[in-house]
């Protein structure tokens, strides 16, 4: 069901990989995870998926803790509506939903983003790079939001 493969790919995934990378950070280093703006706050219709990503903010936080005595910081990155392949699934599921077109889910959605566009990939990926390097060495058990001005919560 939706619940457990959520599950299975944004905690118990995340997890397994986290604990198979850490013991090769030896000198410390940083781990970046990919939480949600789901993440951050609900939604409707996206329960399980809030649950699971709600859940790697709580991971992130908790990892942080243990893991800053190793020189190992660990953040993540909460995006909200980014141009990718599965949001344009959302968008479509929506529409066909809601008996309207996906264009117009679309729409509805970045009527609260004041940049008034969807995030490109690219932008995220910054965010994670910076998460990483050294220019955050002070940062750890943080959420970012990237979420082109709209404010959550």
């Amino acid at each position: 069901d939706l619940l457990r493969l959520c599950l299975e790919v944004n905690v118990v995934g995340l997890l397994s990989s986290i604990r198979h990378a850490v013991p090769h950070m030896t000198g410390g280093g940083a781990i970046v995870c990919t939480a949600s703006q789901a993440g951050i706050e609900g939604a409707p219709e996206l329960a399980a998926y809030c649950a699971s990503k709600f859940a790697v903010v709580g991971i992130v936080q908790s990892l942080a803790r243990e893991l800053a005595a190793a020189g190992i910081r660990v953040n993540a990155v909460a995006p909200g509506l980014v141009d990718t392949p599965m949001l344009a699934a959302f968008f479509s599921e929506r529409a066909r939903i809601r008996g309207t077109s996906p264009e117009e889910v679309q729409r509805a959605g970045l009527g609260n983003v004041p940049i008034g566009r969807l995030a490109d990939p690219t932008e995220i990926a910054d965010a994670m790079l910076f998460l990483a390097s050294d220019q955050s060495s002070y940062i750890s058990g943080t959420t970012m939001p990237i979420l082109g001005g709209e404010i959550s919560g």
